[in-house]
């Protein structure tokens, strides 16, 4: 009876991951151009809808890659710099994304909800630079 609960958790996990790198994939080839989403309605600028979908392409890869982890019950060090790369990564543009809403070219920078949203993109991008220097996975070997 574990074995098949912990095999059906296992799954829902992969599927919670790909459902969420779809959602990923459309908004990158949207952001790409590869996808065309119709309607003549104002979007957001490319790199921000590509931006938003790697955002949601990565999560998706960190909830498969660490239910692969914990199902095999193992570490290893290429799975810790995996999951190092891609939750470091995913900080930095989901602190971009804050940035670039809050403070860009887009006159929400003179808004005072404008500067503070760039502000708590501040605040993450120092965050995922202290993440990246305490958490480097060379240190814990």
């Amino acid at each position: 009876m574990k074995a098949s609960s912990s095999c059906i958790g296992l799954l829902s996990s992969i599927l919670f991951g790909l459902v969420f790198c779809l959602i990923g994939g459309l908004f990158i080839g949207s952001g790409l151009n590869v996808l065309h989403i119709g309607g003549d309605s104002p979007r957001a600028p490319d790199g921000m809808t590509a931006g938003v979908g790697l955002v949601f392409f990565l999560a998706g890869m960190l909830v498969i890659l660490r239910s692969g982890i914990r199902a095999a019950g193992v570490e290893t060090a290429l799975g810790a710099w995996l999951e190092y790369l891609i939750f470091l990564v995913w900080m930095a543009v989901f602190s971009i994304i804050f940035i670039w809403t809050g403070l860009g070219p887009s006159g929400n920078g003179g808004e005072s909800g404008g500067v503070v949203f760039g502000l708590i993109g501040v605040a993450m991008g120092l965050g995922t630079a202290a993440y990246a220097f305490f958490r480097f996975p060379l240190r814990r070997v």
